[in-house]
């Protein structure tokens, strides 16, 4: 559990971040009353190297291919 001191610098956080205020009494949170599936998958080394093969030198990795700041 976090101490006193650091969920109010949390909630202080928040407050500021969504420009309102937040109210920290998780008391009113029911636990639930089920375990939540996670879906995940494992990914193998070939699909990795398969992967980083495809990528160009220079680019990132994500969708537009910005090129590297230098």
């Amino acid at each position: 559990m976090m101490n006193h001191r650091r969920r109010g610098e949390l909630s202080t956080y928040m407050s500021v971040l969504l420009n309102k205020p937040v109210h920290a009494n998780h008391s009113e949170i029911p636990p639930t009353t089920k375990d939540m599936p996670i879906k995940y998958c494992i990914l193998q080394m070939e699909e990795i190297r398969s992967s980083n093969k495809q990528l160009k030198k220079g680019k990132y990795a994500g969708p537009d291919s910005i090129p590297q700041k230098r």
